[in-house]
């Protein structure tokens, strides 16, 4: 379901809706995305975001999210998770792994952000924090790294903008989480042929001796139930 009224939210019941958003750095308004083959998160200006470009794919993960890099799977190459990379120099930036890790997002409290999408992007349960380096630098290629959120920084806040996002009551998120939830089964009648199942089950008569006597009983069919399991 396309998500297009500017007003409508992305929360329900305080979690944030499964489905893919961009996500929008207030005080550069660049997006967070991959530029060239670099594997750390860095922000874009909208003109470098081509179609799928700078959408992520956000679904629970415990009480956290998982954060994927949107778009049509690549043959061979893996998913691309978030995840926090630790640097020679001590510093950590925002990387991409094929293991799915689970984030804190947060809503921002506070009156001059209240009625927008705005949130804070932890790691885990630390206050290590998403935050756009040189203080929210609109330069194509700035890194976005994780630094300490002991001091308010306004670039360290990060808008959500819905792009496809599940609005539906009656679907549980877990349901669409391909972690930490069982993929769906649904059986199908296979057409009669020449593939007759035989099938045996044994039970115990009891006799006069004590002994008892063993009874298998065969049954020969020619149509099987089978089980597809979809993602």
């Amino acid at each position: 379901m396309k998500n297009s009224s500017p007003n409508s939210t992305i929360l329900q019941d305080g979690k944030i809706r499964p489905g893919i958003y961009k996500i929008q750095n207030i005080v550069s308004k660049t997006y967070a995305d991959i530029k060239d083959d670099v594997r750390e998160l860095c922000g874009r200006p909208s003109s470098a975001l081509e179609g799928a470009r700078g959408q992520w794919e956000i679904l629970p993960l415990g009480p956290g999210y998982t954060i994927r890099k949107a778009g049509p799977p690549v043959p061979g190459k893996p998913n691309q998770f978030c995840m926090m990379l630790q640097g020679l120099g001590g510093g950590s930036t925002v990387s991409v792994s094929e293991f799915p890790v689970a984030w804190k997002i947060v809503a921002v409290d506070d009156n001059k952000y209240r009625g927008f999408e705005y949130f804070r992007i932890f790691w885990g349960s630390t206050n290590m924090i998403w935050d756009l380096a040189s203080r929210g630098n609109a330069r194509d290629g700035t890194k976005i790294q994780l630094r300490d959120n002991g001091k308010f920084e306004p670039c360290r806040i990060w808008e959500l903008i819905p792009i496809e996002v599940d609005n539906s009551d009656s679907q549980s998120s877990s349901s669409r989480s391909p972690l930490g939830s069982s993929p769906a089964v649904r059986s199908y009648e296979e057409p009669a042929g020449d593939h007759p199942c035989t099938c045996s089950h044994a039970t115990t008569e009891p006799s006069d001796d004590g002994y008892g006597t063993t009874v298998i009983e065969v049954t020969t069919i020619t149509t099987r139930k089978k089980y597809r399991v979809e993602d």
